[in-house]
């Protein structure tokens, strides 16, 4: 029975350990969607757009695209951030994931091994 948990611990358990640890980094960059963001990236902030109006009036014409301007950065300004916040955990997740993946696969060892610290420390 030992040897049946053994072989299901570092084949399927393994494999579901890693299929978990994706699932994570997944569930972040879907979070923040940074896809999303990267191909939105020079869009208007929240569509803020301004129309040029009827007819040619100049002052209309480039206080629109002033205002359209702004609000593209401003936009901008705010994805970068947001991305780069995304990256961060993102990261932060791979490193968790990791440490998981790294714990899953020394667990087995370590238990054994704290076993006998405990009786060597009992007597």
């Amino acid at each position: 029975m030992l040897a049946s948990y053994f072989m299901w611990h570092y084949s399927a358990g393994a494999e579901g350990a890693r299929a978990q640890a994706m699932l994570a980094v997944l569930a972040v960059y879907n979070y923040f969607s940074i896809g999303h963001l990267l191909e939105s990236l020079f869009s208007p902030f929240h569509r803020d757009v301004r129309s040029k109006g009827l007819g040619f009036d100049p002052q209309v014409f480039f206080m629109s695209i002033a205002e359209n301007l702004v609000s593209r950065v401003v936009g901008f300004c705010i994805r970068i951030i947001i991305i780069f916040l995304g990256f961060i955990a993102m990261f932060f997740t791979v490193l968790g994931a990791a440490l998981f993946y790294l714990g899953w696969l020394v667990a087995p060892a370590a238990a054994v091994i704290f076993i006998f610290i405990g009786f060597l420390m009992f007597f």
